[in-house]
């Protein structure tokens, strides 16, 4: 089953929400993606985290599974009583129930719709063992990696990791979440240039970093602070992005995160006292309980430095709601409900209370719901040919299942004062090639270029002559998809990025993907 197209033909297949959401797109060869997803029971994990565009297609997709009569299951521990209920209705509908039943989903719990007699069933709440109450800071500081600023978020960053400077403190671990790759890097920089009585261990770890980087990183971690590994000896600083937030089973003592929508906050704030400590040391003394730390910027959310990457109003609402909650803890997982409804509240539903940035988010979530609609294949029962599942006239490369996500592959390389280019700033291992009477590079060879690869968006790095793949990975799928990142190793052994319009791009060894400002 490892032919191209045919992943989810296999008996099992784990993959991304994307390669089910791309079967709502119209491509081609999209009949051999319904074909494996038909015979299956579908589980998708963290159903909350999708924007409208990526929730409408899920919509979509639930109602042709529902049409197929495959079992679904959603997982999710933050998502919004009306998104749940529109999930739910999709599934139902596809399975030919037109009439909406009422959906009450219990947390923590189950729901159960029947697609054969449409009937929902839902669980009371169930007790769970892990509840306990997370401590809440939150912190007003302005946006800057400037130390000296005394209200600056460097200088607060400063005061809640004293604990991890100071030799009299017990050891322990923290993890510094931040919202941006560049505000991640300057953080750690920040924290490795401060001095006290020791020195913590530091780690980095986001997405724009090869895969290689990341995969040791986070073996590393799990080796560290996993939950059967033994608690450090040593204070670690861990400064990472969006990537702790799912499927990082680690855990530490305090974690410190921007500010962000409450459904982001609380799952970084669930790598915090994540495990039982029975058998493997113990907690510091100054972090004996949950507690998250949020340092939020004050003035004009989001603040310039983070552009778009969260919307306004959620940021808004979640800044005021931990405003008012700031005396109390919060009641794991028994206040989680009532706080994600009051942030994530439907428009319909806020009434005369509706703000500026909510009727921005209203109008934003319907556009990108409609553009959904627009890209996506029909809804089943109003299918009336076979033709629009397939459309062959569309460019796959212009079908996307994140509106905006115009990402691209690069691939560090590296030449002196000649045209010869190599995988390795040592010069010791050069582009691979196709054996010879072969047209195709080895799938070893395909799995290293990968690894070597980092994620980054297409804007970073123009196409042009020096950053197209030789001609002879054009058979080569992947391969000759990548956009190669030149670095010049100059004859002191200094590595120079490549320079565009805007930006130097290039990879530092501790730091990943760095862009500085070209001069």
């Amino acid at each position: 089953m490892r032919r191209k197209h045919l992943g989810l033909a296999a008996g099992t297949a784990v993959g991304t929400w994307d390669q089910a959401a791309m079967a709502c797109l119209p491509m081609r060869f999209n009949t051999l993606r319904w074909l494996g997803l038909s015979g299956k029971t579908v589980i998708i994990d963290e159903a909350h985290a999708y924007d409208a565009f990526g929730h409408a297609l899920t919509v979509r997709l639930l109602q042709w599974l529902g049409h197929l009569g495959a079992p679904v299951v959603l997982l999710s521990a933050t998502l919004a009583g009306h998104l749940a209920e529109r999930l739910v209705h999709a599934y139902l509908q596809g399975a030919g129930h037109t009439i909406p039943k009422p959906v009450d989903p219990a947390y923590p719990g189950w729901l159960f719709a029947d697609s054969t007699t449409g009937v929902v069933t839902a669980s009371g709440t169930i007790p769970s063992a892990r509840a306990h109450s997370l401590g809440v800071d939150q912190h007003l500081v302005r946006h800057t990696h400037d130390p000296s600023v005394a209200d600056g978020r460097a200088t607060q960053l400063v005061r809640t990791l004293a604990p991890l400077y100071e030799a009299s403190e017990d050891p322990g671990a923290v993890l510094v979440v931040c919202n941006t790759v560049p505000d991640a890097q300057a953080t750690y920089q920040a924290l490795a240039a401060r001095s006290g009585t020791r020195t913590p261990n530091l780690l980095l770890l986001h997405a724009r970093m090869p895969q290689w980087q990341r995969e040791d990183i986070t073996r590393r971690l799990l080796a560290l602070l996993g939950p059967r590994a033994r608690r450090p000896r040593e204070p670690w600083i861990v400064v990472t992005t969006q990537v702790a937030e799912q499927s990082l089973d680690v855990d530490f003592d305090l974690v410190v995160t921007d500010l962000a929508p409450l459904a982001q906050l609380l799952q970084r704030a669930g790598r915090g006292h994540r495990h039982s400590l029975a058998g493997r040391g113990h907690r510091p003394a100054w972090a004996p309980a949950p507690r998250l730390v949020v340092l939020t910027p004050a003035g004009e959310l989001p603040p310039p430095a983070w552009g778009n990457v969260y919307d306004q109003a959620l940021l808004r609402r979640t800044r005021d709601l931990l405003a008012e909650q700031a005396d109390a803890p919060i009641a794991i997982p028994d206040a989680v409900t009532p706080m994600i409804e009051t942030v994530y509240a439907d428009l319909n539903t806020l009434a005369e209370q509706a703000l500026r940035d909510d009727h921005r988010r209203a109008g934003q979530e319907a556009a990108y719901a409609a553009a959904a609609d627009t890209a996506a294949i029909p809804a089943p029962d109003t299918l009336t040919d076979l033709y629009p599942i397939t459309d062959r006239d569309l460019d796959p490369d212009l079908l996307t299942t994140r509106l905006g996500a115009d990402s691209a592959r690069l691939l560090p390389i590296y030449h002196g004062d000649d045209a010869t280019y190599w995988l390795d700033p040592q010069r010791s291992c050069p582009l691979p090639m196709p054996a010879p009477g072969h047209k195709r590079l080895t799938r070893e060879q395909v799995a290293d270029l990968a690894r070597l690869s980092i994620p980054a968006p297409a804007t970073y790095l123009p196409d042009a002559p020096d950053t197209a793949p030789p001609t002879e990975w054009n058979k080569t799928p992947l391969a000759r998809d990548l956009r190669l990142l030149p670095h010049r190793v100059l004859p002191d052994g200094h590595i120079q990025g490549r320079r565009t319009e805007r930006h130097i791009l290039g990879l530092n060894p501790v730091l990943g993907l760095v862009r500085s400002t070209a001069r």
